[in-house]
């Protein structure tokens, strides 16, 4: 794991296996060894996420990564590899291992990932709409997505006393901000201060705002952060009045809630997950930073909450709990 998305994504396969037969190896980012410690997942760490974000210091973590989970693999001798990040594709490869890879991202978003990882990979797990280019032949498609490993409501059940224990009322909005530091999302603008303000302030009219950040936020915005505890926030979101994010995990999350958000960044129309949730199940709306105005928030404030959910019930029609699927790849390997 490298994201906290990861955690998520892996955690009810985790319990779906003994636990004598899974390792847990982590390159810590954000508050994804929180999440595991939360949740008494022992785990291995390969590095801790580091402050400085040049490419050379990027280059030497992911040399330094390999190079700890080659030598974890070769002292564990794993029959199975699964996971979303690249240095899990060289180590398979260099150890002969088959590696299972989790990806949610087209191959013209992700390009330069997935052309240094899927020729190592055994398999390349993704939802239907995915498209990754020319590594077809290693694709196994299936009719579900990441965020409903952990929101299908075969796993995940809304739990009102959580308002109680935070002393949250409604209505509330929640308000995410990303960093936006990943390779492919360089020259990419999300939620810029300026908009961040606007978007409080029009907010703060209709209800509560909760501001979550990757990233520090000084000044007045930070009376809007609420400390909580880190496996709680789905539960919050699942009971929001509206998300607005420049995050596409959480954006995807409030879809499979069927909670109305709005998507603020540069990937509008660029992304095939987020396209088919706005335009089929019309669960989400995106706008560009450049082209956002504070009347787009009306999607939000004026959204009749049960259409939302009859959309969010048509979704899940189509779509599979995807762990057992997940569990059936892994052990036919």
């Amino acid at each position: 794991m490298g994201h906290p998305a990861h955690f998520h994504l892996f955690k009810n396969l985790i319990h779906s296996l003994p636990k004598d037969e899974v390792i847990i190896v982590i390159s810590n980012k954000d508050i994804l060894k929180n999440l595991l410690e939360e949740n008494g997942i022992k785990f291995l760490l390969l590095a801790e996420y580091g402050s400085s974000q040049s490419k050379f210091s990027k280059l030497i973590k992911i040399v330094l990564t390999t190079w700890k989970l080659l030598r974890i693999t070769i002292k564990t001798k794993p029959d199975v590899l699964v996971g979303c990040l690249s240095q899990l594709a060289w180590v398979g490869f260099f150890t002969r291992k088959k590696v299972v890879f989790f990806a949610e991202d087209d191959f013209t978003y992700t390009s330069t990932q997935c052309r240094i990882t899927y020729p190592f990979v055994t398999n390349v797990l993704t939802a239907e709409e995915v498209n990754v280019g020319p590594f077809g032949e290693k694709q196994i498609k299936y009719p579900s997505y990441h965020k409903l490993a952990y929101l299908h409501p075969d796993v995940f059940h809304s739990n009102s006393s959580l308002l109680v224990k935070y002393n949250i009322s409604t209505p509330y909005f929640i308000v995410r901000v990303v960093k936006l530091s990943a390779h492919h999302d360089t020259n990419i603008e999300g939620l810029s201060n300026v908009i961040l303000d606007e978007i409080i302030q029009k907010l703060s009219q209709y209800g509560r705002v909760i501001l979550s950040s990757e990233k520090r936020l000084n000044g007045h915005f930070e009376n809007y952060n609420l400390a909580i505890d880190l496996s709680d926030m789905h539960q919050l979101m699942s009971q929001a009045n509206g998300i607005i994010s420049d995050s596409q995990s959480m954006t995807v999350e409030a879809c499979m809630l069927g909670i109305p958000n709005i998507r603020i960044n540069s990937f509008k129309g660029k992304i095939s997950v987020l396209n088919n949730l706005e335009t089929r199940y019309n669960l989400t709306k995106s706008v560009t930073s450049s082209e956002f105005k504070i009347q787009d928030l009306d999607y939000v404030l004026y959204a009749d909450m049960s259409e939302f959910e009859k959309n969010r019930q048509q979704l899940l029609q189509d779509k599979i709990n995807p762990t057992p699927f997940y569990l059936k790849q892994i052990n036919n390997l």
